[in-house]
């Protein structure tokens, strides 16, 4: 009398547990970019770049796996098994940057080129995160195909390659982005100019580009672009809060205090467009709101606007940098919407 087959064979069960955990992973993704920006579910869009890039990664990696239970690899557990292990440590990282998020953990509170270090670990953690994706589909799909000699570090090797081409696009996007949109149509008129916070330097002055988004919304309330100037930004170590530096450079320069709206809490780009959405749309409505920043910014910003349904224009400052820092800027921005289209942070 025959035998009766498992149900799963051993190979079977560790692949099935493979694209089980992938998307537990994809779902915990999702919830931590929308639970955490207080989003809700009728937020979510399926469509946003940042969310297919989850998807098509979750769904690589289960291709590979079923493509390889369907192979005739004599090492099909093996493959299976060590793809599991290399999600569940994907899954416990995603888990540990959700708990230093929800409870809020500060392991220090130093600064790195004007950004939170803390926020630089979380971002560290979360494309390790990605590269695991990378590494498991590039693994599984190697070891399928042959058992040539170092499938781990071809696997590696491809998985760093992705990564760069992926900041590459960012970069040629915010590279080549000319912000000329709200040139274009100038004679519409803003209720509100929103001015990104940026660093402080020495004696309460603005750095030369917090300076020049500072005079850009200047130069609209005069010509009657916008109606009121509203300045962002909480306060760096050693720093005056960057709002109450840019409200005490406009007083001086002969604006209004009734013209001039105050927020001295948020400290990041993302903090600042979620600001916009739940205080200053809220008052004025929808499509009276120009953000002003510098143009190797304004990519990030019309990303986070569209993520967080913030209806909003924007305008680049006239500040022009030399081409090594406009170069620097750049990388820095590619890789902060790299981690925003992925990661919503």
């Amino acid at each position: 009398m025959a035998k009766k087959r498992k149900i799963l064979s051993s190979s079977e069960f560790w692949i099935f547990g493979s694209i089980l955990l992938a998307f537990i992973e994809l779902g915990t993704k999702y919830f931590m970019k929308y639970s955490l920006n207080r989003l809700s579910v009728l937020d979510f869009s399926i469509l946003n770049i940042g969310n297919l890039i989850n998807l098509f990664s979750v769904l690589a990696v289960s291709v590979a796996l079923l493509r390889l239970m369907y192979s005739n690899s004599s090492s099909k557990f093996v493959i299976a098994r060590r793809a599991f292990l290399i999600l569940l440590f994907a899954l416990v990282f995603d888990y540990v940057a959700l708990f230093m998020r929800v409870f809020e953990v500060n392991i220090t509170s130093l600064y790195l080129f004007f950004y939170p270090l803390n926020k630089i670990i979380i971002g560290s953690i979360y494309i390790f995160n990605q590269l695991c994706l990378f590494l498991i589909f590039y693994y599984v799909f190697i070891k399928t195909k042959d058992n040539k000699k170092y499938p781990a570090l071809k696997s590696l090797l491809y998985s760093m390659f992705s990564f760069v081409f992926i900041v590459l696009s960012a970069f040629i996007y915010t590279t080549f982005f000319t912000g000329d949109e709200f040139t274009k149509k100038k004679q519409y008129t803003y209720r509100v100019g929103v001015v990104l916070g940026a660093a402080v330097w020495k004696k309460e002055e603005p750095s030369p580009i917090f300076k020049g988004r500072i005079l850009k919304a200047k130069a609209l309330l005069d010509s009657n672009v916008i109606d009121i100037i509203q300045v962002t930004g909480g306060k760096a170590p050693g720093e005056l809060t960057e709002s109450q530096a840019a409200n005490k450079f406009l007083t001086e320069a002969g604006v209004k205090s009734k013209d001039i709206w105050i927020e001295s809490r948020t400290s990041t780009t993302s903090e600042q467009i979620l600001y916009a959405r739940e205080h200053i749309q809220k008052r004025v409505g929808t499509g009276n709101i120009i953000i002003i920043s510098d143009r190797f910014h304004l990519p990030r910003i019309i990303t986070m606007c569209d993520f967080f349904n913030v209806d909003a224009k924007v305008a680049p400052s006239d500040y022009v940098l030399n081409w090594r820092r406009e170069f620097y800027y750049s990388a820095r921005e590619s890789l902060a919407l790299l981690l925003f289209w992925i990661f919503a942070i």
